[in-house]
């Protein structure tokens, strides 16, 4: 079935422009006019999808072109549409970006969708036109269909706002003399601090997403003040049909209900595979490793996400009859399926900062998972060489690592890691642990949308565990 989902592509002409704070005063405004947005990130970036979905109270999805094929990206844009006035897809880094396969223009392209491009308007002046004539040539299928002026950066670390006397009716008639794109509004320099948003690679050593209230105020009156959101639905409602995917087995009836860690430590990765849990006919449950002290009734599985444990080490470490409940529920049969600082947590202990603080663990798994830094996020891509709960052997699943965890001892491993691209090109990496029939605990980060049978087959084993 093809819907019409209301979308746009928030682009820039810079690196850097302030995409990310104006996605999140986005949010802000909008909730605030009682609409319903729902955000879609072209990049792997797990601080902002923590913050937006905070925002909105709606799972951010990841689009990522390193990740998921087109069909992929169509079918994830279609199940973020559902239930919300307005799809944002926030692009990363500039519109055309380095590789152009993998660009904020190929997404727009691909997906049909109208694209928002924030730009220094005033910097630009008349050269404006050369550069949006520039995309226009070299991207003929693109759609650039709105604009907002916003200065470069977006920010004053001085705290002094940037002289916008030559605004609106100047800018105005630059637009209209030249026939260009809508103007939406346009930006003063923000004021507060801004520093305190996450920029930085995400890792599981620094929680950035703690955010002073006041500052996401300041941001939502930002927007609020200076966009034309009524407009900016407009131009979302011109966004071209797109079907929905047909996934062979998906919206099931509630068939197991499975526990998923979410509190202020345990809340990193994809949240699209919750929404794929949930399409299969799993019901989840959130629950807290920081204060809960006992497992939620009736579940069939558990699913650790990657999380902060350097910043909760003493409230971890205290809350032993969670670990106690967690074992003994993987050691009757029950599912458990950990990633990043969620497949550490399953370990005996964890090892900090060169061993100077330890977390203590489930114990599922005998060994110590050690910290061994922050390192650059990769792509990656899997294929599963043993049978597990993902699966038979042959499984293929992309997703990311950061390569910050390692875990001392021989064992056996079930997924072979290459980096993407590279499929079976001899460069790689063995890693996944199953240390009881129905676990697996995994330092990468899988996203389920670039093989959603593996969300099913995760609900079919927490089913059997029921019975």
């Amino acid at each position: 079935m093809a819907d019409r989902i209301p979308r746009v592509l928030l682009a820039s002409s810079a690196v850097r422009a302030g995409k990310s704070a104006f996605s999140l005063g986005l949010a802000i405004a909008l909730k605030k006019k009682n609409l319903n947005p729902s955000f879609a990130l072209t990049k792997a970036d797990f601080y902002q999808v923590i913050l937006l979905s905070r925002l909105t109270k709606r799972a951010t999805r990841i689009i990522d072109r390193n990740i998921l094929s087109v069909g992929q990206t169509l079918g994830s844009l279609a199940y973020a549409g559902l239930g919300a006035d307005l799809v944002i897809v926030e692009g990363s880094g500039s519109y055309v970006g380095e590789s152009q396969s993998i660009s904020d223009a190929e997404v727009g392209i691909s997906t049909k969708t109208p694209v928002v491009l924030m730009a220094d308007v005033e910097q630009l002046g008349g050269s404006l036109q050369a550069l949006l004539k520039g995309y226009f040539d070299s991207l003929p299928d693109s759609r650039i269909a709105a604009l907002i002026a916003a200065p470069y950066p977006i920010y004053s670390a001085d705290n002094s706002e940037r002289d916008v006397s030559r605004t609106v009716g100047d800018i105005a008639e630059l637009i209209g003399r030249y026939s260009l794109p809508k103007l939406l509004g346009q930006l003063p320099k923000l004021s507060c601090n801004f520093s305190q948003l996450p920029e930085n690679d995400f890792s599981e050593m620094r929680n950035l997403t703690l955010l002073d209230r006041l500052l996401l105020v300041e941001i939502g009156e930002w927007v609020d003040a200076h966009v034309d959101l009524d407009l900016l639905l407009d131009v979302g409602a011109t966004a071209q049909s797109i079907k929905q995917p047909q996934i062979e087995g998906a919206f099931s009836s509630r068939r197991a209900r499975i526990a998923v860690s979410l509190d202020s430590c345990f809340v990193g990765g994809f949240q699209e595979n919750i929404e794929f849990l949930k399409l299969f006919g799993g019901e989840v449950v959130p629950f807290s490793p920081l204060s809960d002290r006992k497992l939620p009734e009736r579940i069939g599985a558990i699913y650790l996400t990657g999380g902060f444990v350097k910043d909760y080490v003493d409230e971890l470490n205290s809350n032993g009859e969670l670990r106690e409940e967690i074992k003994r529920f993987a050691d009757s049969g029950g599912v458990i399926y950990g990633e990043g600082a969620g497949a550490a947590y399953l370990c005996k202990s964890i090892s900090l900062d060169g061993g100077k603080q330890t977390v203590k663990g489930i114990g599922l798994i005998a060994s110590e998972a050690v910290w061994v830094g922050d390192a650059r996020q990769s792509y990656i891509e899997c294929r599963t060489i043993e049978d597990s709960i993902l699966g038979s052997s042959g499984e293929i699943v992309r997703g990311v690592n950061f390569n910050s965890w390692k875990l001392p001892g021989d064992y056996s491993r079930l997924v072979k890691v290459f980096s993407a691209g590279y499929l079976d090109s001899g460069i790689s990496f063995t890693e996944g642990y199953s240390p009881t029939a129905n676990s697996l605990a995994t330092f990468s980060f899988l996203h389920f949308g670039s093989n959603p049978k593996i969300a099913k087959r995760i609900v079919d084993a927490a089913e059997v565990a029921l019975r």
